[in-house]
């Protein structure tokens, strides 16, 4: 709810962050820290959801976790909320990679599946291609929503804080979401 203090989340990545701009490598490792408890969460509810895959949580995390280190030391989120988003784009180019069938470009939105009509056969690729049109299609407040609560399990209460609004309107964002996401694609988010 705006005028609440900010989450001790929050306040943690924040003061990172902080560091992190003032010069402390240290900072990033701490950041990294936080980032591991979000996206190990993420990582293992996905490779259970999808067994055919054949992954283990680290095959996921670990790439994840990677291209965040590599991020932050160009990109400097000004906040938790940016650095969550940055966090959640990792996580979802490596799943979408995982996806991929070999040979396909490593940019989803640059290069996407034609959509003939027809359900393809591999799984995977029908995965890959829900994800796409998924975030192709959600405004920025839809794509925040979707990586804070229902990617990361971020309590609605500190996603209210992060986008400074209130608790009600997290939760009718929430609600509007999955009712978009089943009415344009008739499935809810796959992971």
């Amino acid at each position: 709810m705006p005028g609440q203090a900010p989450s001790t989340l929050t306040l943690s990545v924040e003061s990172q962050l902080q560091l992190l701009a003032e010069g402390n490598a240290g900072a990033a490792n701490e950041l990294l820290a936080i980032a591991y408890q979000r996206l190990s969460h993420v990582a293992r509810k996905y490779v259970r959801q999808n067994p055919h895959l054949g992954l283990e949580t680290v095959d996921v995390l670990h790439p994840a976790l990677l291209d965040l280190s590599t991020a932050l030391k160009s990109v400097r989120p000004v906040n938790a909320r940016a650095f969550f988003g940055l966090a959640g784009q990792k996580i979802r180019l490596v799943i979408l990679d995982e996806l991929r069938p070999a040979g396909r470009s490593a940019s989803p939105l640059d290069d996407p599946l034609p959509d003939t009509g027809q359900a393809s056969p591999d799984r995977r690729l029908m995965i890959r291609d829900l994800l796409d049109r998924i975030f192709a299609t959600l405004n920025d407040e839809e794509r925040e929503v979707l990586i804070l609560f229902l990617l990361f399990d971020i309590p609605r209460a500190e996603v209210a804080q992060m986008l400074d609004v209130s608790e009600k309107t997290v939760s009718r964002r929430i609600r509007d979401l999955k009712i978009k996401i089943i009415d344009e694609f008739g499935t809810s988010v796959p992971w």
